[in-house]
């Protein structure tokens, strides 16, 4: 099954154009459903439910890695990497945090 979906999305020629000509969402849904329909024919199968579901997840994975490396290219940060700095966070802390005054009012440094 894996081989014919290879086979269908870089060599057959109607579905390799439509999926890579699709520029709307409504395109990619329809050039992805010619791909189910052409697919399911060549195999004789009909896709089930579940198939669609990891596809589906797949291609949400996908986006998500696409993104944090598009965002890592253009502004250097890592959103995958949280690593916070303990004593530069107790300094921010301290620096910004309200204080309490003796009589328990809530005091701002201005």
């Amino acid at each position: 099954m894996v081989a014919e979906l290879l086979r269908l999305r870089f060599h057959d020629d109607q579905v390799k154009r439509r999926l890579e000509a699709a520029y709307t969402n409504v395109k990619m849904a329809l050039a992805w459903q010619l791909f189910a329909n052409v697919i399911s024919q060549s195999l004789g199968m009909v896709i089930q439910q579940e198939q669609v579901k990891v596809f589906s997840k797949y291609r949400k994975l996908k986006r998500m890695y696409r993104k944090e490396r598009r965002e890592l290219t253009q502004t250097g940060n890592n959103p995958s990497q949280r690593e916070i700095d303990e004593e530069l966070w107790a300094i921010l802390h301290d620096a910004f945090s309200p204080h309490e005054g003796i009589s328990g009012e809530v005091l701002f440094d201005s």
